[in-house]
């Protein structure tokens, strides 16, 4: 009997040995930083690995230490901190934000979540701590930049805004004074401050040197001499060498004293006044307003206390100082356009290009609207002293342009009278007056809509940067054969770190060859489901091998309005090697669930909640007993009632089943958050006998999804205002020539009136219903213009594509007639109507006409013609678009469509790409083919309405 109850203590006492090697390999691997103190007295008794690389100590440098010395020290000096005590004190898994500094003396944010556990008898504290620095510092600049832009984008004025500003950042930097300057003339005085003392600006507030005579002293140059750290940032005199100054020319330091004491005059670069630090300012930063080469001014950032600037810090002060600067060189460009409206206000009634006259032989300006006056800055006796070529930028251009008897130019540079060279669009004729040879020039200033195309290439860069930094790998398909495989378009460079394959090797590839397991794991099935039905899926976690990778992941697909589909994806090998070890350890597991952070409940049989974790309970905001006993449906958002029933009923159905789900679950504040929910099935499992959800609050990438859906619109939208730009001066003619006709006809109609008082009024009726017609085109052509440009969702109705072409075609009529371009329409006005946006659709007609007239531009002029077919195909409708200009090269023809790939030099690549987008999302197709040797067509299909549109002839002359 004594050697079976050895035997067994011998087997209980080795049971312990291992469950506790067990529970030093998992506490040594854990990637989270955990420590263990004693409860009362706060002496740090063991930590792990990850904690070391937290704090930056080593093991022998912590151990029998009091837990204090990895804080801040606080009032009367505690023998533990304050939140050591409400660890102690609170129920276990309370997550507390702290501060923790490391041996480096970087002082560091962590959350910590903490619970006692007793072990060989001693009661001891449990501590799980996350470093949260980057992501604060991240949300931080986030929100900064947020309320920032709200305030830099308000219509206010400059000391309004610098006003604003000022305060906003003194505020949110926690720095004592906060101060702008601003160029005033020579000198860069304070044009706001925020606690300085009135004689402190008084002092500073001039930076040019004077000599004796109180005149300001120049260099070699003739420029101001500046003194001090505010005139070295200003005049961009700055050694990026130095500590104290930063490549993009900014200066600061954490302690002017030692800055001071250590440097010369020659290393500071100018002659320091020491101003700052004698009114006792330790920490100062001076961050240039640079607008492109310009420096505009700088903000400045004063406190006494040390140590208030980090090199991130810095560098987010440079961001921000960039878009101030746009801000205020848009209003100062405001300013000035407010100025010269009001100048000119009373000499100009109506807009209207600016009209030169010049001698084609002598090059002589004979004549100048008032329009030409405002624009160049001249006198009229000055203009008529001047040549053509005085006024441009490029005179031998301007001197072969006249010559030539060329009648239009899309892009020159001219210069007004102070020197500034600004760009126009010159449309131009010839006519013969008293034996001479006259050239009218019509200019119209095109700085604006070059700012434009400059903001579109900003915006579409700000797509490309959100792409290549998102962490997640994304991938984007496009459907070949009808769903049969998937070609790769697009592959980032997280997909790439994933994937370990490199964009090059991927492109055009099927996603059958590159990644053969997606059959396996049931993901090239969802791929097709998401492509046909435009629902999203999320595949929960799954093995993904093959002869080259073994990896787990978990995927979300989406399809986007183009027809294409997007698959994002993260690694979760080493999350799914962490659940395997917490599955062999309840204690280890009931640590985690307790005292983490993750949202866990376990679900009964019937679906009621048996367990709810105290992270769940605080993201929800219900205390245990509100939760335990109530079905789950309970908490599941109204919105999601029917996906959060089907995902349930799956997950019930198969023992072991896993699944995920994105769910909007019902908080007791009332709000809903999105959550990540992950589900598996252990009702089979004697341990659990439940089903297990965890999940996590993914409330902001949804937000984030949803903006960039917006930014999208908004995408395209700026592709058809630049449209409308370009047709401009089109759009200007169209509406001269009824104009034109409303003058003459009321001409007709007084001189009737007058000489036929008496007698038969027909012909001043007839005058005066031809006015009436005339006024009508013109509004017509407006009420076109605005519908094209308006800003608006899609508007699906019927649409007949006859009279969508001819509208176009009234927009591009003068295009056409300048280029000397031909035009054949083959299309009959009684073809059934399409179910489209109707301004959508003229947005791709415009674009394919203008490339093709674009194409031209080098073709012989007998060879200059664009043919437009429209015909009914299957139950679809066929419009093609053809030139016979310089072809597509055959190995580009498939990636015109790609976004920023272009033919053209000075193209973006995006006109044919947000056609595709736009056709695909009518359920269209669009492709590209050579027209033989020379020219290209591009033709598009869109769906029929179920009734057929029978349309009104017109007899407008561009139909077919």
């Amino acid at each position: 009997m004594n050697t079976i109850q050895r035997e067994s203590s011998e087997a209980v006492s080795e049971s312990i040995l291992a469950g506790e090697r067990h529970y030093r390999q998992l506490f040594d691997e854990s990637i989270e930083a955990i420590a263990l103190a004693d409860r009362e007295t706060g002496t740090i008794l063991d930590c792990n690995p990850a904690f070391l690389r937290l704090t930056g100590y080593e093991r022998s440098e912590l151990i029998g230490r009091p837990q204090t010395m990895l804080h801040p020290p606080e009032e009367g000096n505690p023998p533990v901190t304050h939140n050591f005590v409400i660890h102690r004190s609170q129920e276990p898994g309370r997550v507390l934000k702290d501060r923790l500094i490391t041996k480096s003396g970087a002082v560091k944010e962590v959350e910590i979540a903490a619970g006692t556990i007793e072990l060989g008898g001693r009661r001891l504290l449990h501590g799980f701590f996350r470093d949260v620095t980057e992501e604060l510092r991240i949300r931080r600049e986030r929100e900064t930049s947020l309320a920032l832009l709200r305030l830099l984008n308000d219509r206010n004025h400059t000391h309004e805004l610098i006003r604003n500003l000022t305060d906003f950042l003194r505020k949110w930097s926690g720095c004592e004074a906060v101060g702008v300057r601003l160029r005033d003339g020579d000198d860069f005085p304070y044009f706001e401050t925020r606690g300085f003392s009135a004689e402190f600006v008084r002092a500073e507030n001039y930076l040019c040197r004077r000599d004796l005579d109180g005149q300001i002293s120049r260099d070699d140059f003739g420029n101001p001499q500046l003194d001090c750290m505010c005139g070295n940032v200003l005049c961009g005199r700055f050694d990026p060498a130095l500590p104290f100054f930063t490549p993009y020319g900014s200066f600061w330091t954490n302690c002017t004293t030692e800055l001071l004491a250590n440097t010369t005059e020659a290393q500071r670069q100018a002659r320091t006044r020491d101003r700052c630090n004698g009114e006792g300012y330790e920490s100062v930063a001076l961050i240039p307003l640079r607008h492109g080469e310009r420096i505009l001014g700088l903000l400045q950032f004063n406190d006494r206390v040390r140590g208030r600037f980090t090199p991130e810090l810095i560098s987010f002060l440079e961001n921000i100082s960039r878009q101030i600067a746009v801000a205020l060189a848009q209003r100062q460009t405001q300013a000035a356009l407010e100025d010269s409206e009001e100048r000119y206000r009373r000499l100009f009634e109506i807009e209207s290009d600016s009209i030169i006259l010049i001698d084609v032989e002598t090059f002589d300006i004979l004549d100048v609207n008032e329009a030409a006056l405002k624009l160049y800055g001249h006198t009229r006796e000055e203009f008529l002293r001047l040549k053509a070529t005085e006024v441009s930028a490029e005179p031998e251009k301007t001197r072969r342009f006249i010559s030539s008897g060329q009648t239009h130019i899309p892009l020159r540079w001219h210069k007004k009278k102070d020197g500034t060279v600004f760009p126009v669009e010159i449309a131009g004729g010839y006519f013969d007056h008293q034996g001479r040879k006259i050239h009218v020039a019509a200019l119209r200033d095109i700085t604006q809509r070059m700012r434009d195309e400059e903001a579109l290439r900003d915006c579409e860069e700000r797509f490309r940067q959100m792409f290549d930094h998102i962490g997640s790998g994304m991938v984007v398909y496009e459907a070949v054969e009808d769903g049969a495989d998937f070609l790769i378009k697009e592959f980032n460079p997280a997909a790439e770190r994933i994937a370990r394959m490199k964009r090059a090797e991927v492109l055009e590839r099927p996603v059958s060859q590159v990644f053969p397991a997606v059959m396996d794991i049931g993901l090239f099935a969802m791929f097709q489901r998401v492509w046909r039905t435009g629902t999203p899926e999320r595949l929960s976690e799954s093995s993904y091998r093959d002869d080259r990778l073994s990896i787990w992941v978990e995927n979300y697909v989406y399809k986007l309005p183009s027809g294409e589909i997007v698959a994002i994806f993260d690694d979760i090998t080493e999350r799914k090697r962490a659940e395997e070890q917490l599955r062999e350890s309840e204690i280890w597991h009931r640590a985690l669930i307790e005292l983490g952070v993750s949202v866990y409940v376990v679900l009964d049989e019937r679906r009621l909640i048996r367990y709810a974790s105290p992270p769940a309970r605080k993201v929800l905001g219900w205390r245990a007993e509100e939760i335990q006993g109530k079905t789950i449906f309970e908490f599941v958002a109204s919105a999601d009632a029917e996906l959060g029933a089907r995902f349930f009923a799956e997950l019930y159905r198969s023992p072991g089943r896993r699944k995920r789900v994105l769910l909007h679950l019902r908080c007791k504040s009332g709000e809903s958050k999105a959550m990540e929910i992950f589900g598996v099935n252990l009702l089979e499992e004697p341990a659990v006998k439940g089903i297990v959800l965890s999940g996590h609050d993914v409330s902001e990438q949804v937000r984030a999804r949803e903006r960039i859906d917006v930014l999208r619109a908004e995408l395209t939208h700026a592709s058809r205002l630049a449209a409308v730009g370009a047709i401009a001066a089109g759009i200007a003619h169209e509406i001269n020539q009824p104009l034109a006709i409303v003058s003459t006809w009321a001409e007709i109609a007084s001189r009737e009136i007058r000489d036929n008082l008496g007698g038969d009024k027909r012909e001043a009726l007839l005058a005066l219903m031809r006015i009436d017609a005339a006024m009508q085109r013109s509004g017509d052509i407006l009420q076109h213009i605005k519908d094209f440009a308006r800003k608006s969702g899609p508007a699906i109705a019927e649409v007949s594509m006859s009279d969508a072409i001819v509208e176009v075609l009234q927009l591009v009529d003068r295009q056409l007639r300048v280029a000397g371009v031909a035009l054949s329409v083959e299309v009959d006005p009684e073809l059934p109507p399409v179910l489209a946006d109707r301004i959508q659709i003229q947005q791709v007609l415009l674009n394919l006409i203008l490339n093709a007239v674009e194409a031209l531009a080098g073709a012989e002029p007998q060879a200059r013609r664009v043919e437009i077919r429209a015909r009914v195909s299957g139950d679809a409708l066929e419009t093609a678009v053809s030139d016979a200009g310089c072809s597509v090269p055959a190995e580009r023809l498939e990636r015109i469509f790609d976004p920023f790939d272009s033919t053209k030099p000075e193209g973006l690549g995006l006109g044919l790409s947000i056609c595709r987008t736009i056709i695909l999302s009518h359920d269209g197709r669009i492709w590209a083919a050579r027209n033989g040797e020379r020219g290209t067509t591009v033709a598009f299909t869109l769906p029929l309405a179920k009734e057929t549109f029978h349309g009104t002839k017109n007899d407008d002359p561009y139909r077919g």
